[in-house]
């Protein structure tokens, strides 16, 4: 028998697996951006129309701001129960169901604005810590020589989702004639198209990566693990207090309900480009300290023209903000991937991230609102935020540097 005909199968069977690679890659991809997709409208729908629902809601100041902590607390409480259904029940069924949580929660929120706004609300944001943590963990295991690409990918649908909650609130509010119905309603559809571009991963094994397996390593006895948890959440502190407080900024500026809306969600169309790219020139280089300084130097910038600046370049300030914070974001995430030794420390330091940094970042909404409420201005309320940038600075050159944990299985 000729050589050839024996390397024939070979040649078929590697080419059969390089297409089901491919195959499960573009299927992979699709299911994070949908998903993606969703991470922030539940939340960023709702600044734009704050004053409304304050109105039309009977709601006070305080309840206000206690709507903006809500999502980050959320965030923060459900971020370890995350990391613990992902290593029982595996990743991609336990993303399943968080979207289907998510869509209940929504529609359960449109339809009693009333009694349900606040556990809606609540339920919502940790159907997105539960999706938010598991997918970065996810995807390192599932693709560990792709993560720059889809983690990209992964944030620039983040920040389109955000983008087009941020810009529609208004004219959605305005065109339904105040339907919160339709005003809320209308976020719970992506989440049931995600949910169904998303089962072809059902049937996914459980299993974890190779050496994974064990009880969750103990990556909070590093300092390392620390400094990237308060880089997640300073970043994550800085920008829901923009997200949250910006608008009310900008119109009592002077600025239309409507220009305050589209004003904000130049935040996610400056973070579009950064977002995208910066994990991917992330993986290139064991140091990322020089992407830290660049992106948080550019948020400085961005908040201080947005603050000080004529109201007529405020689009140019913000969108450098986000462009500001798209990098930052996406290098927070990546650090969390990029710091672990392993797939099972990176769902862990993920988890851990998440949970401290978001329970970090719950402090800031509800300063910001404290502070505006107490003195009646603005001036302290941006302090407060230009030192914690400052703080983030310091946490990002502390994470950015080309180490890996200690736990087990990590490099050394």
């Amino acid at each position: 028998m000729k050589p050839g005909r024996i390397r024939e199968p070979q040649q078929e069977a590697a080419a059969r697996d390089r297409a089901a690679d491919r195959r499960d890659l573009l299927l992979l991809s699709c299911g994070v951006v949908l998903l993606a997709c969703n991470l922030r409208p539940a939340v960023t729908s709702l600044p734009p129309i704050f004053p409304e629902m304050q109105t039309h809601l009977h709601l006070s100041l305080t309840a206000v701001t206690v709507v903006a902590t809500i999502p980050v607390l959320a965030f923060g409480v459900f971020a370890p129960v995350a990391a613990s259904f992902g290593r029982r029940y595996g990743e991609e069924r336990t993303l399943a169901v968080a979207l289907l949580v998510l869509a209940g929660a929504l529609a359960a929120r449109a339809a009693f604005p009333g009694i349900a706004l606040f556990a809606a609300t609540a339920m919502s944001a940790g159907a997105i810590a539960v999706m938010s943590v598991l997918l970065t963990s996810m995807i390192r295991r599932r693709q560990p020589r792709r993560t720059g690409l889809l983690l990209g990918l992964y944030l620039f649908a983040l920040y389109i989702g955000a983008m087009v909650g941020s810009a529609a609130s208004v004219p959605l509010f305005e065109a339904s004639g105040g339907s919160w119905l339709v005003t809320l309603g209308v976020w719970c559809l992506p989440a049931v198209a995600a949910l169904l571009a998303w089962l072809p991963q059902w049937s996914r094994p459980a299993g974890t990566a190779p050496g994974d397996a064990g009880k969750a390593p103990a990556v909070y006895r590093s300092a390392l693990a620390w400094q990237v948890a308060a880089f997640m959440g300073l970043q994550s502190l800085i920008y829901y207090s923009t997200l949250s407080w910006l608008p009310s900024f900008f119109r009592d500026r002077g600025a239309t309900p409507g220009q305050a809306g589209l004003l904000v969600s130049m935040l996610s169309i400056g973070g579009l480009v950064t977002a995208l790219i910066t994990p991917m020139l992330a993986q290139r280089r064991a140091d990322q300290r020089v992407l830290a300084v660049a992106g948080v130097t550019i948020c400085a910038v961005g908040l201080a023209g947005a603050v000080a600046a004529p109201l007529s370049t405020a689009a140019l300030w913000t969108g450098l903000l986000g462009l500001g914070q798209g990098g930052v974001m996406g290098l927070a995430l990546y650090f969390t991937m990029a710091r672990a030794g392993s797939a099972a420390e990176s769902i862990s330091l993920s988890a851990m991230a998440q949970c401290v940094g978001y329970l970090l970042a719950t402090t800031g909404p509800l300063l910001v609102g404290l502070l505006h409420d107490g003195t009646g201005g603005w001036r302290w309320p941006f302090a407060l935020l230009f030192f914690f940038t400052a703080a983030k600075l310091v946490a990002g050159v502390l994470a950015g540097r080309a180490r890996t944990l200690r736990g087990a299985g990590a490099a050394r």
